[in-house]
């Protein structure tokens, strides 16, 4: 699995579009957002493989399977893209399965509530796709799946929403019984320090730019 070209591909696009995603990137000559990287290759691995991470602004944990980064974004709210701001952990497990969890941040509930209803950070084309709604931590929720059989990749999404806030969890690998595993013990580690709106105040002089797509 840990070589798996076609998981490796839709990882590396993944990451690559997630900063875009969260921070609005439009067609512009001047930095979209800002981000900084709070940690890197974080994290003490445990007798299972697996690590307590945490997201220093995001005042969130979940427990990865492997060391992970703690990244924040902070971006100028658009019509299209009305992100204020997003915490982020992302962690990569020896099988190849990886694994993110962000906080972000809306400039309106009814924008964190649309976002929640049709926002799937990671399509698949030709997929076969599930949904359904669950509960979590007491929070509204729901879980996408989406498999492409050709490929053999499966793609797990889970969205909270929490007012003006998401929490989103997303989970890329091959399908199999084992990667359902650690995605089940990923997601149900998620744990909430503060449930009241994260306020990240404004890009540290150590904040680099968001270049723009243009």
């Amino acid at each position: 699995m840990l070589g798996n070209p076609v998981v490796k591909a839709f990882t590396r696009k993944s990451l690559s579009v997630f900063l875009a995603i969260i921070a609005g990137v439009a067609q512009s000559a001047v930095p979209t957002g800002w981000y900084i990287f709070r940690g890197v290759t974080a994290g003490i691995i445990d007798g299972s493989g697996w690590t307590n991470a945490r997201s220093e602004d995001g005042k969130f944990s979940i427990r990865m399977p492997g060391l992970y980064s703690d990244r924040t974004v902070w971006s100028t709210p658009t019509r299209e893209a009305p992100a204020t701001s997003a915490e982020s952990i992302v962690a990569r497990s020896q099988d190849g399965v990886t694994i993110s969890a962000t906080r972000i941040q809306y400039n309106a509930p009814t924008a964190a509530r649309m976002l929640f209803e049709k926002h799937q950070v990671e399509p698949l084309a030709n997929a076969e796709s599930f949904r359904h709604s669950v509960r979590v931590l007491d929070f509204e929720a729901v879980d996408d799946i989406r498999y492409d059989s050709k490929s053999g990749v499966v793609v797990i999404e889970r969205r909270i929403l929490d007012g003006s806030e998401l929490f989103l969890l997303v989970a890329i690998g091959s399908s199999n019984a084992q990667t359902e595993d650690t995605v089940s013990t990923a997601f149900e580690s998620l744990k909430i320090e503060d449930s009241s709106p994260v306020v990240v105040g404004l890009p540290p002089a150590a904040a680099l730019p968001i270049p723009s797509n243009s």
